[in-house]
């Protein structure tokens, strides 16, 4: 089912990955991205926020990139389209 979130904003925190390898943010934006979402990247390292916007452009979709702190965070898809 390829496109489920076409027309959908995900807002990810927590999208960087500072490791090695992929975290659950940023395996999570990439994911969203590949099934058609827009997606704010969210982390408290901007550069690794960055990082993975840039993967997800690079395969042909829309992501934004913020450093934010979360005191409390998650995922949350909603509708509209703030990232065009």
């Amino acid at each position: 089912m390829p496109n489920r979130l076409q027309s959908k904003v995900a807002i990810v925190v927590g999208a960087g990955s500072i490791g090695p390898g992929w975290g659950n943010g940023k395996a999570t934006a990439v994911a969203f991205a590949r099934e058609g979402a827009k997606v704010l990247c969210a982390d408290i390292n901007l550069a690794a926020a960055e990082e993975t916007a840039s993967i997800i452009t690079q395969e042909g979709g829309k992501a934004k990139a913020i450093a934010a702190v979360v005191v409390f965070g998650g995922i949350v898809v909603m509708g509209g389209n703030p990232l065009r």
